[in-house]
């Protein structure tokens, strides 16, 4: 089919392609599905100047080819199930994407031609084996690029990748050229690539393709990952593609991680070269490392801890034997490694030990180094003493801390021994007192140095105490000095002398008053000057702090108050002040002290006061000469109390309680989620004497039970409940039902198929499972939402059930039209003279078309004239109005113009003119072994003889055979074979 406009499908049409569509302006698709019915065949070519793939929908073709000039440009996203044949021409799609189901490796050819996009866009292929699959892409947005990538996957198993060329700088879409990690020198700044993998979990090697001529040399592959930043995949692979006739560079390892897409072409630094000035070295000594020189920066790593940094390429530092030191060196663009060098110390170790550590002043100490040194330094705090070949050395008249070390000398360095501290006794003894000053009566207590055998404790020069222990303590007087003696296994040491004093001081207390009315406040003041102050009331401390007054309203008649104060150091106690009270009560009586939310309470206070004030937890509520309070207001624990007043004072009742019976129901539902239909049970908090559950406002049901069922509920429905104790009604919470509402639809992928054709019913998607039945019958069962067969029959239902949430949704019914495969007939084969035609029939189909059908003169046609040059083989395919096809051949034989052989004519004209009346066939009388059978189209047989002697005359059962065309069957020996002739013969009246 040529199509010189635009190719639209609308409303629903659908093309049924097995051959070849060409195109020359652009395919609009708005039908409502994916345009073609046919699968698995077909070719759309686009063969014109800038054309278009548009519509509301997408397409799935099966094989699209780029021809003509110009860009082809897909509006939206494209599906290709077979191949992809892209020629030169850029395919542009902008921010969709062209989908290539097609697993085999040529899926998607091009000599030249590529896939532009942009943004997410791309072109994304299927999958499914471990050799190379071509990724043909690039862009025409600003300098036009062809730079594809090939992948290499790790398994057969199926995935999916998508991939775009961004002709862009990378860092202009997200992925900053300068966020790298320090071994790249620099990032492509003309374009990158975007790798997605959508389906799988396969990793693949990545081979990049580019033009160094035009795009400069590179060394490695980056990938935008991890912080995210820059950072290399590894090793490469280089080489050059001769198909694409660029260059490429891929990667040694596979690469599983595509979280980010990015990947781009960059070049990597070199190595460093650093040096040792010598080594090895005396332990001590320094090393000295050089790097190559001409960088900005230099940072000098010693077992990897940063040691040196800035512009000096060399590092001077004393090295332990085995250390590594590297070296990291900046330009302008890249980070250089240097290798690890190791450093190495000559090792040796010399040992002083001494017969004693700690000596009196007087003695002396013995020392012995390591054997086998050439030579001995003995120092004294570094001071050498001696120096010889003796591994010996006696030291005298050392000070307490001496430090004694030795250097030993050997073949290659000297080496210094740990050092030893020598103790001389000179011994110290120091006494402290936990306190210089204390109250008459307190105890000090002396504290020595610990340490020593003994100590003798003097107060103003006499011992009290002697013995191990290096603590006294005792009540002291003022003035009184204190010393001790202590000692040692050498000697005795006398400590310093301490002298303690005694404080003395006197306290007063008065009172504003001595009698007042209860509650009032009392005032009492003591004598100033103190540093803290407690008061007690009856032996009770009621306040204490730094005022010398102490007010209270808490007192009873005949209390007690006294203070007690406390200076820097002592505490002092007062007189006791004995205070009156003027006596009164007041009691407060209730008519119940428990009753139901809202119930009415009567307070009543003792007669006789001027004034009575109502509290309701301690707030004023009412005031005046009644004694009575009423209120229907109050909460549960609400206290109540009145206060009376008489001539002298004020007086409080006792608080009274008050109850409010409190109780709580809890309504709750067994299923939270259910089912259309499905029985609900609503539970009541048990303990209740009555239950009243209300349906959306309405009372439904009134028992002791505590439970309501209801099957007939709707979404949004409300349930309550009033509970009945022995005292109160009370009110639940609302629970309000939750009906699970979905429906389901099945749809066939056609609305009519040919007998034995595959079709697939697809349910609407969402639910858990689903159980698809065929005629009322289960015939498959599993979480899928399709159903495919090939055996349906005309007028089958398909029906699904669906379930989701343990529900049970139930979709249309739908019905298939299954169309018969026509049975087509062709007739008869025939045998022909060269340059003879020969008359074809066909029967069966609403439409034929005939092959091979350079010698017929239709080949779509009932009845064609083949006139064959050979004997020839004429197949028909015979399609039926719904479009199913079934296919039948005629053999057409040319036979020779030899006299000795039958000439067969395929007609004759049985109408008495004396012309051709009967069926002559020519030379058959050289052939005396045959014979002839005439059929009509059903396979009847019409005339019969053996051999032909009496010509057939077009007479059935004495009667004329109608005008039409009939069958023939001769058979004649031949040399002793058999040769069979068969035609159609035509009467003519």
């Amino acid at each position: 089919m040529s199509i010189h406009g635009d190719a639209i499908n609308t409303n629903d049409g659908l093309f049924h392609n097995s051959d070849t569509i060409y195109l020359f302006e652009d395919w609009v698709n708005d039908a409502g599905n994916e345009a073609f019915s046919s699968v698995g065949e077909g070719v759309v070519i686009l063969k014109n100047e800038d054309q278009r793939i548009r519509g509301l929908d997408t397409t799935r073709f099966y094989d699209l080819r780029m021809e003509g000039t110009g860009i082809k440009y897909g509006d939206l996203g494209v599906f290709v199930d077979g191949f992809l044949r892209l020629n030169d021409r850029e395919f542009n799609l902008d921010t969709n994407a062209v989908h290539v189901f097609n697993t085999d490796l040529d899926a998607v050819n091009q000599q030249g031609g590529f896939v532009s996009s942009l943004e997410d866009g791309g072109l994304l292929r299927h999958t499914a084996n471990t050799q190379t699959y071509s990724f043909p892409v690039g862009s025409s947005l600003g300098t036009t690029r062809f730079r594809p990538i090939d992948l290499t996957l790790s398994s057969a198993s199926p995935n999916v990748f998508k991939l775009r060329m961004a002709n862009v700088d990378a860092t202009t879409e997200n992925f900053d050229r300068e966020n790298r990690d320090s071994i790249i020198c620099e990032i492509n700044p003309a374009f990158y690539h975007r790798i997605y993998q959508m389906q799988g979990i396969d990793s693949a090697l990545v081979k990049i393709h580019y033009d160094a001529a035009t795009d400069g040399a590179w060394d490695s592959i980056a990938h935008w990952q991890n912080d995210p930043k820059w950072e290399v995949t590894g090793g490469v692979a280089t080489g050059i593609n001769a198909s694409y006739n660029l260059e490429f560079l891929a990667s040694n390892n596979y690469i599983s991680d595509y979280t980010f897409p990015a990947f781009a072409l960059a070049t990597i630094s070199d190595s460093i070269d650093l040096r040792m000035m010598e080594n090895p070295v005396c332990e001590g000594e320094t090393h000295t490392f050089v790097a190559d020189g001409g960088f900005l920066n230099y940072d000098f790593y010693t077992n990897d801890v940063l040691v040196q940094s800035g512009t000096d390429s060399t590092y001077t530092s004393i090295m332990l034997d085995g250390d590594q030191v590297y070296v990291v060196a900046q330009d302008d663009d890249c980070t250089y490694f240097s290798r690890p060098v190791t450093a190495e110390v000559y090792m040796n170790e010399i040992l002083l030990t001494a017969s004693e550590t700690a000596i009196c002043f007087y003695d002396s100490v013995i020392v012995t180094a390591t054997p086998g040194f050439l030579n001995y330094d003995y120092q004294v705090n570094g001071i050498t003493v001696q120096s010889g070949p003796f591994n010996t050395y006696i030291y005298s008249m050392l000070n307490n801390g001496d430090v004694l070390t030795v250097v030993g000398t050997d073949a290659n360095c000297d080496y210094k021994s740990d050092p030893i501290v020598i103790n001389v006794f000179q011994n110290q003894v120091d006494l402290s007192v936990d306190n210089f000053i204390a109250c008459e009566g307190e105890t000090f207590t002396f504290t020595a140095t610990t340490g020593f055998n003994t100590y003798d404790f003097q107060v103003n020069g006499v011992t009290v105490q002697n013995g191990a222990s290096n603590i006294f303590a005792s009540p002291l007087g003022n003035f009184d000095d204190v010393q001790v003696i202590a000692t040692d296994n050498h000697c005795d040491y006398p400590s310093n002398i301490i002298e303690v004093t005694i404080y003395q001081n006197t306290l007063g207390l008065v009172a504003d008053t001595l009698i007042l009315c209860e509650g009032e406040t009392f005032t009492f003041t003591a004598t100033s000057g103190y540093n803290n102050y407690d008061f007690y009331i009856n032996n009770t401390l009621s306040q204490s702090g730094a005022g010398n007054v102490f007010a209270t309203n808490s007192l009873g008649n005949g209390d007690v108050v006294f203070v007690e104060a406390t200076d820097d150091n002592c505490t002092f106690e007062s007189n006791a002040i004995t205070v009156g009270i003027y006596q009164n009560s007041i009691n407060l009586t209730a008519n119940a002290l428990a009753a139901c939310e809202g119930d009415s309470f009567t307070f009543t206070a003792t007669p006789g006061f001027n004034n009575y004030e109502f509290f309701v937890n301690f707030t004023s509520v009412q005031s005046g000469a009644s004694n009575t309070y009423t209120t229907s207001t109050l909460s549960d624990g609400a206290t109540i109390m009145v206060r009376g007043t008489d001539d002298n004072c004020v007086y409080d009742s006792e608080p009274v309680v008050i109850t409010i019976y409190s109780n709580s129901i809890q309504l709750t539902i067994d299923d939270t989620l259910a089912c259309e239909g499905q029985t609900l049970n609503f539970t009541a908090s048990q303990g209740f004497n009555q239950y009243e559950f209300f349906l959306n406002g309405q009372s439904v049901q009134v028992s002791p039970s505590d439970v309501y069922t209801n099957a007939m509920l709707s979404q949004g429905d409300t349930l309550s409940v009033i509970g009945t104790d022995d005292n109160c009604d009370y009110r639940s919470n609302e629970v309000v039902v939750n009906i699970l509402n979905a429906s389901v639809f099945v749809e066939a992928s056609a609305s009519g198929v040919c007998d034995g054709e595959a079709i697939t019913f697809t349910a609407t998607s969402g639910f858990d499972s689903y159980d698809f039945y065929w005629n009322e019958t289960l015939a498959q069962s599993n979480s899928s939402n399709q159903f495919s067969t090939n055996n349906l029959l005309d007028g089958d239902s398909i029906q699904v059930f669906a379930y989701l949430e343990s529900c049970e949704f139930q979709s249309n019914t739908l019905s298939v039209s299954v169309y018969p495969i026509p049975q087509i007939i062709a007739y008869a084969d025939t045998a022909i003279y060269y340059g003879v035609s020969a008359s074809l029939n066909v029967e069966g189909g609403a439409f034929y078309t005939w092959s091979p059908s350079e010698t017929l003169d239709c080949d779509d046609c009932e009845q064609p004239t083949a006139t064959p040059d050979s004997t020839t083989l004429y197949t028909v395919w015979g399609e039926s109005l719904e479009g199913c096809i079934d296919t039948a051949s005629v053999l057409v034989t040319i036979l020779s113009t030899d006299e000795d052989e039958v000439k067969i004519p395929n007609a004759f004209t049985p109408n008495g003119d004396g012309t051709n009346d009967t069926w002559h066939i020519s030379y058959l009388d050289a052939f005396p072994e045959n014979e002839v059978t005439v059929l009509n189209r059903y396979g009847d047989i019409l005339y019969n003889e053996k051999p032909y002697i009496e010509e057939f005359n077009g007479m059935y059962q004495g009667k004329a055979l109608p005008r039409g065309t009939y069958y023939y069957i001769l058979t004649v020996v031949v040399n002793g074979q058999t040769q069979i002739f068969k035609g159609p013969l035509t009467i003519v009246r």
